[in-house]
C-alpha cells in the first residue's frame, strides 16, 4: 500500500495494520512521519519529486494507492480547490506506473467543481469510480474522496491510443 501525503502517520499506522506483518505500507510526506510501523518504510520529501518517486515506485506495484494529500491552504477556497484538484489528478495519473491490475485508489479532494471532470476519468480507469464524504467529515467540510476500485491498467493506455 501507498500513502501519499501521510503525515502526520494516522492513515499509515491504520494501513500498516490492514496489511498485516507480512505487507508493506509505503508513505511520504513533506513533513516527517513519526510513529513508523515495523512494517512501512517512510520518505520525507515530495511525491513530484523525480528521485522520491523513483525510491517509492521501487517497492510497487501496489495493490492500493491511498492520498489524504492537501495543499497549504491560502484561504482563497477557489485557489484551494484547484490546488487540491491538482493533487488528485497527479495521483491518479500516479496510478499507470505505480498501481497493479485490479487494484484501488482512494484521493482526497476539496470540493469545487473540478471534482466531477476527475469522477469522470476515474470512472473511465476503473470498474468502479465514485465521490465519498465519509460522515465522520464535518458537514461544512468541503473535503471528500475519490474511490477507484479494480483498476484496467489497459483503460490507462487506450486513451493515449486516441489522442
Amino acid at each position: 500500500m501507498l500513502d501519499l501525503g501521510a503525515a502526520p502517520g494516522s492513515w499509515t499506522q491504520f494501513s500498516a495494520g490492514r496489511v498485516g506483518p507480512h505487507g508493506l505500507v509505503v508513505a511520504v510526506d513533506l513533513s516527517p512521519i513519526n510513529s513508523r510501523p515495523e512494517n512501512a518504510v517512510v520518505y520525507t520529501g515530495d511525491f513530484y519529486d523525480p528521485d522520491v518517486l523513483q525510491s517509492i515506485a521501487s517497492h510497487g506495484p501496489y495493490n492500493v494507492v491511498l492520498s489524504d494529500a492537501a495543499p497549504a491552504t491560502t484561504g482563497n477556497r477557489s485557489l484551494d480547490t484547484t490546488r487540491s484538484a491538482a493533487i488528485a489528478e497527479y495521483a491518479l495519473y500516479l496510478c499507470d506506473t505505480l498501481l497493479c491490475e485490479g487494484g484501488h485508489l482512494v484521493v482526497k479532494i476539496f470540493q469545487g467543481g473540478e471534482e466531477q471532470a476527475l469522477l469522470k476519468e476515474l470512472r473511465r480507469l476503473f470498474q468502479t469510480g465514485r465521490l465519498f464524504k465519509p460522515k465522520a467529515c464535518r458537514a461544512e467540510s468541503f473535503e471528500t474522496y475519490l474511490i477507484g476500485l479494480g483498476y484496467k491498467k489497459e483503460a490507462s493506455h487506450s486513451h493515449e491510443k486516441h489522442d
